[in-house]
């Protein structure tokens, strides 16, 4: 190659591939395949023997893609250990094969387009071998993503399954739940919480938004039960002010570090509570304190632990069915 006002200019034409043509039957219908001779031992392999075992595996890796009412996608497969580009264009019944991921194509059009007024390939431009694999590749290329099959359509069509989405018969059925999903809201809207039901709710809240609330109050949590040899409470007292303090010390850090989201500071309100929390607890005797901390989480955990035998998730029934609500083990 030499330069000429800094552009490439080739000493030689590239070789442009032919565009060969045979056709297989998917789906009981005939559909034409193009390929460039040099895929033709890897799709269809040397002798006729080994071209119909070649041909039945190709069939089958291509007709889960080869639907009538697909649009116009394509996609890479491996054939006998080589990656292959295939663009499938169901209204026409062709199927088109292509270095992966159209590499060898972009590559020569590229280039020739940019030598186009000089050199060889000025002449070659012209030429209809070569006007046909451009149009060939920019076809395979332009296709637009959002129209390809979805992955929850080729897995319906390999593994046969209903259509949830596209059969009358389910929309029928999605109507028809949708339908009583409205109503069960409406019944779920007429339900009014109980003050119990609203303090654990927001205490959830608060672990759910905050993240320095779920790793200092859970953990606190997940040591207690292990304290129950500490009779005078004194190790329950010593962490439950470890936790108040570690609150809000990591809370000022977050806020000096300018932390968003899950990672963000407490509100300056709840940094006031846990603060006056400290100091009151600090002052309570640690038997006492200890009484009341078990026993709160004991209260807690009633609404999401049925009870600790059989007598007490009897008596847990019976409150829910008194509010007209049904039970599962």
């Amino acid at each position: 190659m030499t330069e000429n006002n800094d552009q490439p200019l080739m000493a030689k034409a590239p070789v442009i591939p032919q565009i060969e043509e045979t056709s297989l039957t998917i789906h009981g219908e005939s559909w034409q395949i193009k390929y460039y001779p040099e895929f033709k031992e890897i799709l269809f392999g040397k002798d006729e023997d080994e071209s119909e075992a070649l041909k039945k595996d190709l069939v089958k890796q291509l007709e889960i893609y080869c639907h009538n009412d697909f649009e116009s996608h394509r996609l890479q497969l491996i054939v006998q250990g080589a990656p292959l580009l295939f663009g499938v264009f169901p209204k026409e019944r062709q199927v088109g094969v292509y270095s992966p991921r159209l590499g060898r194509e972009l590559f020569l059009i590229e280039q020739i387009q940019l030598n186009k007024d000089q050199g060889p390939c000025e002449q070659l431009v012209q030429e209809e071998q070569y006007k046909t694999f451009k149009s060939n590749a920019e076809r395979v290329a332009s296709l637009p993503l959002h129209s390809y099959p979805s992955s929850y359509d080729i897995t319906t069509r390999r593994y046969n399954l209903p259509d949830l989405i596209n059969d009358p018969f389910y929309q029928e059925l999605e109507l028809e739940i949708n339908t009583k999903a409205q109503k069960l809201v409406g019944y779920l809207k007429q339900y009014r919480p109980s003050a119990f039901e609203k303090v654990s709710d927001f205490g959830l809240d608060l672990t759910a938004r905050f993240a320095l609330m779920r790793v200092h109050l859970l953990k606190f949590l997940a040591i207690l039960p292990s304290l129950d040899h500490d009779k005078k409470g004194t190790e329950v007292k010593r962490i439950l002010l470890e936790t108040f303090r570690r609150l809000v010390t990591d809370s000022t850090k977050a806020k000096l570090l300018r932390k968003k989201g899950q990672e963000a500071p407490l509100p300056n309100y709840l940094v006031f509570l846990l603060k006056a929390g400290g100091f009151v607890a600090n002052l309570i005797p640690a038997g006492q304190l200890a009484d009341l901390v078990r026993n709160s989480v004991r209260f807690m955990a009633k609404r999401f632990i049925a009870g600790e035998n059989i007598e007490s998730v009897e008596q847990s029934f019976k409150g829910l069915f008194s509010t007209g609500r049904d039970v599962t083990l």
